[in-house]
């Protein structure tokens, strides 16, 4: 009958709810928050490409280099597959 966080309750006591997983972080919160940040710019990278939070001029300039660079594949593959 319960599963994970399940706890008994008498009559007149209030349910405790389950620890989020912010209440359970031990260590410095500093790091806590840096990770969490980190884990979110990889996500937006992920979605939106490299270099989403650059300044705008370094953010074109990288995305020119992967364009530049994956132009570079393609010939390469176009010209062992035309051997």
């Amino acid at each position: 009958m319960g599963g994970a966080g399940f706890q008994p309750v008498r009559i007149g006591q209030k349910p405790v709810p389950p620890q989020t997983g912010k209440e359970t972080t031990v260590g410095n919160p500093a790091s806590v928050k840096r990770k969490a940040t980190e884990k979110r710019r990889k996500k937006y990278e992920q979605r939106l490409g490299p270099g989403v939070y650059l300044p705008k001029a370094d953010r074109e300039a990288v995305n020119a280099a992967v364009e530049k660079h994956l132009a570079e594949k393609k010939a390469a593959a176009a010209a062992r597959k035309k051997k």
